[in-house]
């Protein structure tokens, strides 16, 4: 069916629920604007902190619960921040998943509920999003913003930095599956309770939509991550989503006049990461602007 969905003369009613801070929502504003220009009716689910965002891009707008942000300056989110190890890191990253994952899920339950005739899910929420759609007999797509199928060509995106080799690359990223299949499992289980589903873990769920050639969408360029060639038929790299831009957007007369006095500046910026020493960070980063003699645009997290 996924041949139908591009034809020009089907209007589609496509929900989009991604999670997650500002990056992990942008893209799919852009993918949405252009959906929508072919003549689609989009609807957008993610956090209330993104709705103006949405909006602006014209797309309807759908309210998941969780605030990322709220989370990350908590004392909980503040723990995952101050990980001293991956492994650490990995823990209360699962700590974190598994108490906000059952509102997520009910989140994208409603948004579906309100009408949609295809699912796209992000990486995050896509065990969550296979068993919404399985339960409304809707069809779904992973539409992904990193590398995460496992492959032996290259690391899964995990802060490993020595070579692991191909069978290496496969069992590390077969290992960072296993680990997101134990964030979602107790929210997965739930919900498929609630909506009277058979009992299936994330992980037997996982092995279902790759027999059935369940199909991922990534949203990177192929020059920058060239397709594996052992990844599965139905997975496939689509090029950059770009965030839809606002054509009324202006930048700031301070910053104009900043550019416009001197050489081209540097861009530092850090996401939507949440700095946990932000004194010791900007002290860093305003001594190697000073040593290079470069002028800079630094944008606050």
């Amino acid at each position: 069916w996924s041949s139908d969905v591009c034809s020009s003369d089907l209007s589609m009613r496509i929900l989009i629920a991604t999670a997650g801070s500002r990056g992990d929502v942008v893209p799919y504003t852009g993918l949405g604007a252009r959906l929508r220009e072919a003549g689609h009716e989009v609807s957008l689910a993610t956090h209330t902190r993104f709705a103006g965002l949405v909006d602006v891009a014209g797309l309807e707008f759908r309210a998941l619960p969780v605030d990322p942000w709220t989370e990350l300056v908590s004392a909980r989110g503040q723990r995952l921040v101050r990980a001293r190890s991956a492994a650490l890191e990995v823990a209360e990253l699962i700590r974190l998943g598994r108490r906000l994952m059952p509102a997520l899920g009910q989140g994208v339950l409603a948004a579906a509920q309100q009408g949609a005739d295809v699912l796209l899910v992000s990486a995050t929420l896509a065990p969550l999003g296979k068993v919404v759609a399985e339960a409304l007999r809707l069809p779904s797509i992973g539409v992904f913003l990193q590398p995460m199928t496992p492959t032996r060509e290259f690391q899964a995106p995990m802060p490993i930095t020595r070579p692991l080799g191909p069978w290496g690359n496969y069992l590390v990223g077969s290992i960072t599956q296993a680990a997101i299949d134990q964030l979602l499992y107790p929210a997965v289980r739930q919900l498929r309770r609630r909506l009277g589903l058979p009992a299936l873990t994330v992980t037997a769920q996982r092995r279902r939509a790759r027999q059935r050639g369940w199909p991922v969408l990534y949203g990177f360029s192929s020059a920058v991550v060239a397709r594996p060639a052992d990844w599965p038929p139905a997975t496939h790299v689509c090029g950059y989503w770009w965030p839809h831009q606002d054509p009324h957007w202006q930048p700031a007369a301070e910053l104009l006049d900043f550019l416009q006095a001197g050489p081209p500046p540097v861009f530092v910026g850090f996401g939507s990461w949440v700095v946990p020493h932000v004194e010791r960070l900007s002290a860093t980063v305003g001594a190697a602007l000073q040593q290079a003699r470069l002028r800079a645009v630094i944008q606050a997290g």
